[in-house]
């Protein structure tokens, strides 16, 4: 029920802060289609045909052959046997095997060259790297290429790692993993604000919890020692309590309670004060603010699955 509360008024606010919140519901609708007409057609080129294929025969040609299910279809397959060869990789193997995956590697990495030839000359730089996707393909391709020269110094292990990103590429096949994909990336900023938010809170509770609990210490019989003496510290604690790992203890040994054979708390010297703070701290950590991070996640995820035409509305929570 929190989180609901949190998303209607999260939604509330996203209408407040649009530039069309004077706007009829009919004069929506509308808005939100010519959005869609927008965004469909974005990657519309000066040279391409109201089909989206290029006019010049070399293009139309390239375009018809990238194109062709069957060729993405054989992308796919590619892509999924550099995964397994990539993955087959272990301690030990044979060296004659090893360079069997190494030249399936090459291989591989020669065939997406080639694709991204033919896709560049097909749509263009301009078109092409206007798709995000697109220049994530691109990067990936890239950072295969010092391997192909036999190019070595300090960054091409870590270029090798970018490979593993070709399987990420299969999400273009399906709308609902790319609408997923798509959130992930979008939802970034909200988030980040989110977890700023999450941060003053620890940090505000923090300073407070140095000021009220200065003399705590933990009873576990563990022996790991958490206290609210310094900064760190409290910051260290209120980790745990806004993740609810065994958080009523930590409370408990604040309101200096005894505990008996089977570690029930019993005969607590203080109740009310690390009662409202713990209890505060928690409905608006854990339950508000994080709440507001799966409301941003939820309206990204709206945004993204009507650019791909899940959705026929702009709006999910409606």
């Amino acid at each position: 029920m929190i989180v609901a509360i949190v998303c209607e008024h999260y939604r509330k606010a996203s209408e407040l802060s649009t530039a069309n919140m004077a706007l009829t519901d009919e004069q929506k609708e509308w808005s939100e289609v010519l959005r869609m007409k927008r965004h469909s057609a974005k990657l519309a080129h000066l040279d391409d045909n109201e089909g989206g294929a290029p006019r010049f025969f070399v293009r139309k040609s390239a375009y018809s052959f990238v194109t062709d299910p069957r060729f993405e279809s054989f992308i796919i397959g590619c892509i999924v046997a550099n995964t397994v060869t990539m993955a087959s990789f272990h301690h030990g193997q044979p060296s004659a095997y090893g360079d069997i995956q190494r030249a399936g590697n090459a291989m591989f990495s020669w065939i997406f060259l080639f694709e991204l030839g033919l896709k560049l000359l097909a749509l263009f730089p301009a078109r092409y790297f206007a798709e995000p996707w697109n220049v994530f393909d691109f990067v990936v391709v890239m950072s295969s290429i010092p391997d192909l020269v036999g190019v070595d110094f300090v960054g091409t292990a870590i270029l090798r790692v970018m490979r593993l990103g070709r399987v990420l590429r299969l999400f273009r096949q399906a709308k609902g993993l790319r609408a997923v994909f798509n959130t992930c990336v979008k939802s970034i900023e909200s988030v980040f604000h989110v977890t700023f938010l999450i941060f003053m809170l620890m940090f505000v509770y923090a300073v407070l919890g140095m000021s009220l609990f200065e003399d705590y210490e933990t009873k576990t019989l563990t022996g790991r020692q958490e206290n609210f003496r310094d900064f760190g510290a409290s910051l260290a604690v209120l980790l745990r309590v806004i993740t609810r790992d065994n958080w009523k203890r930590t409370m408990f040994d604040t309101m200096e309670c005894d505990y008996d054979i089977d570690g029930v708390a019993a005969n607590c010297n203080r109740i009310i004060i690390p009662a409202l703070f713990f209890m505060s701290f928690i409905l608006m950590g854990s339950y508000v603010l994080v709440s507001l991070i799966i409301a941003a996640i939820l309206d990204k995820f709206t945004e993204a699955a009507v650019e791909e035409g899940l959705l026929s509305t702009a709006n999910i929570f409606t």
